[in-house]
């Protein structure tokens, strides 16, 4: 009994394995990290308010958010799947929004890290 229960999690075991090689060879390799700057967010908010693709990929976006979250809604039998999906295709799409964040300057960075600290008042006083 106890040999066939060993069996069959090594079995178990060499499936996931499995499963784990296919599906790290469909993953692209990044070997560089490219640096988003400010004049990147500048483009890409361009291209997405100035231009009618633009328009079009944001709303087609937003309208894949709304869909994933009715269909995770309808489907209450695999509710935790669909939720995930949802929650999956909105962390991406606030992941790209967030690029659209212009980054402070070093001296904007200094000056609102002063002020921050002058508003701070510990509560131990």
């Amino acid at each position: 009994m106890a040999k066939e229960c060993n069996l069959l999690q090594m079995k178990t075991l060499q499936t996931l394995f499995r499963l784990y090689q296919l599906f790290v060879r469909r993953l692209p390799v990044v070997t560089e990290m490219a640096e988003w700057t400010n004049g990147d967010a500048k483009i890409l908010s361009n291209f997405l308010d100035g231009t009618a693709t633009g328009r079009k990929l944001r709303a087609l976006r937003y309208n894949r958010i709304y869909e994933s979250q009715i269909q995770a809604i309808k489907d209450a039998s695999e509710s935790g799947y669909s939720k995930g999906v949802a929650w999956g295709i909105r962390g991406s799409a606030a992941y790209e929004d967030s690029l659209l964040i212009l980054s402070p300057t070093e001296s904007e960075s200094q000056e609102s890290t002063d002020e921050a600290r002058g508003q701070f008042q510990s509560v131990n006083r």
